[in-house]
């Protein structure tokens, strides 16, 4: 059954959602941080094993940001990488915005403004070509605020007022 591994196929996708969730409700709490990470690292295992890209795409996803989360910013990047490239391949346009958007705020918060600034920009063109309003305010939000941040204030306010 779920959990205890899988008595048929059918119970495949069942089990990698289950672990997803149970992953991301045991990293709510930091005392049961490597026990939710270890959730979701089995939930990517299995999603890949059944070659469902759009689940791979949420778990590595979650994974990605339970990294962040709890200071793991090189295993994150590497990790959103890799979910941007699987989104590119399967024309996720979305799921590849939203994570050159945690791309960019992990480089900037590691002090890479300029590399931050260049994934919000890609962000930023996928979200105006998929006329994401939300999503484009949100990056261009990130995007003035990294300006800012740079020393390029003018920008950085006219970024914000767009």
């Amino acid at each position: 059954g779920a959990l205890g591994g899988c008595k048929t196929a059918a119970e495949a996708p069942t089990e990698a959602r289950l672990l997803n969730k149970i992953g991301l409700v045991l990293c709510e709490t930091e005392a049961k941080q490597a026990e939710g990470l270890e959730y979701l690292q089995r939930a990517v295992a299995a999603c890949r094993l059944l070659g469902d890209r759009r689940a791979l795409l949420r778990t590595l996803s979650n994974l990605a940001c339970a990294h962040l989360k709890f200071g793991g910013r090189g295993v994150a990047l590497e990790l959103l990488d890799e979910t941007v490239e699987i989104a590119q391949r399967v024309g996720e346009t979305a799921v590849e915005a939203a994570c050159l958007r945690k791309i960019a705020l992990a480089q900037a918060t590691d002090g890479d403004l300029t590399a931050g600034l260049r994934a919000i920009s890609e962000a930023i063109e996928l979200y105006v070509a998929a006329e994401d309003r939300r999503g484009e305010a949100s990056a261009r939000f990130c995007a003035g605020v990294m300006e800012y941040e740079q020393g390029a204030v003018v920008a950085g306010v006219k970024e914000l007022e767009k």
